[in-house]
């Protein structure tokens, strides 16, 4: 009987979220452009610098109320130093807009335990923070498609393996020659705050860290998402273009120069002739690996098996490209 042809699969646009990578030099990384405002550049640095000064005198004038916790004294002192100065890369901004929502998400403690008039500073700050972030429309779009999406605490807690275990594939010896560090770098750092959601023993949470831990594990998928929807597309185009499906994924892709140019795509093409057949079949042998097992070990929190059981709206695309490389 005749097999029938797989039709190739095709990765899903990218989504608002921390990472969206970009192939640039036949490496996968982080745009280096600032972000987008509603504001000019100049107002929304403004906007910042204000936003910084305001945060500064609420930190001096909350640190001598005695019934303040020192924990969130010294998350704001943080915070603080978080702000940039200039038009912020979109790592920057939204690890800035993560920081909002923890601060803003304080105020129950705030209304029930503070004094009137510094209650009052604190939502001044909370309305002034949230209306600087509103002005990108980036950070917008996230926050309504995260209102679509919620998560359970499952999934919540779940968010530190799946990008920790990501980050550390991305570094394999497989991937390093196709995918710049800072990627699995901003990945480590965006989910190292998921790790206050594992329980250890009976030590009780953090609340100000705990707080907004739901929008920073939507993050984490969508970032993940997003750096496989752009290695996807790659190594379809290789395998698609090279016939890597019809001689198995040991195959040597085809000769260096017309299949290099015309089947790794056009972040492969800036590289030399002779090292784009070697990119274009590690980075599907990387694909296919990582979709199998999670790159790492059979059962792996990142194995597409529990990527789909576990977040079924954000990753079922991988169903079909899974059947294709087999």
């Amino acid at each position: 009987m005749r097999r029938l042809r797989l039709r190739r699969p095709r990765s899903p646009a990218q989504r608002a979220a921390a990472l969206e990578p970009v192939w640039s030099g036949g490496r996968l990384t982080l745009p280096k452009r600032p972000t987008k405002s509603d504001l000019t550049g100049r107002k929304f640095t403004a906007a910042l610098k204000s936003l910084h000064e305001e945060l500064c005198a609420f930190a001096d004038d909350i640190s001598d109320e005695a019934n303040i916790d020192r924990r969130f004294v010294a998350h704001i002192r943080q915070l603080v130093g978080q702000i940039p100065r200039k038009m912020p890369r979109q790592t920057e901004l939204f690890r800035l807009g993560h920081a909002s929502v923890v601060f803003a998400s304080y105020a129950k403690i705030v209304d029930d335990q503070w004094p009137e008039f510094l209650a009052a500073q604190y939502h001044a700050v909370v309305l002034h923070f949230d209306r600087t972030m509103l002005q990108s429309p980036l950070w917008r779009e996230f926050i309504r498609n995260a209102d679509q999406q919620a998560l359970t605490a499952e999934q919540i807690t779940s968010g530190f393996s799946l990008g920790t275990e990501v980050a550390d594939a991305l570094r394999s010896d497989e991937a390093i020659n196709f995918i710049d560090p800072a990627i699995p770098n901003a990945l480590d750092q965006l989910a190292g705050p998921l790790l206050s959601q594992i329980p250890v023993g009976n030590e009780p949470r953090d609340n100000v860290i705990e707080a907004g831990s739901e929008l920073l594990a939507y993050d984490v998928v969508e970032s993940v998402n997003n750096i496989l929807k752009r290695i996807a597309e790659e190594a379809l185009n290789a395998k698609a273009l090279t016939g890597i499906a019809a001689r198995g994924v040991g195959s040597i892709l085809g000769g260096a120069g017309k299949d290099y140019t015309e089947g790794v795509g056009k972040g492969f093409r800036r590289a030399a002739k002779k090292q784009g057949p070697k990119d274009g079949e590690k980075l599907f042998k990387w694909l296919r690996r990582f979709i199998l097992t999670g790159g790492t070990l059979a059962g792996s929190a990142v194995a597409l098996p529990h990527l789909i059981a576990m977040y079924p709206q954000a990753f079922a695309w991988l169903k079909d490209l899974l059947r294709f490389l087999h």
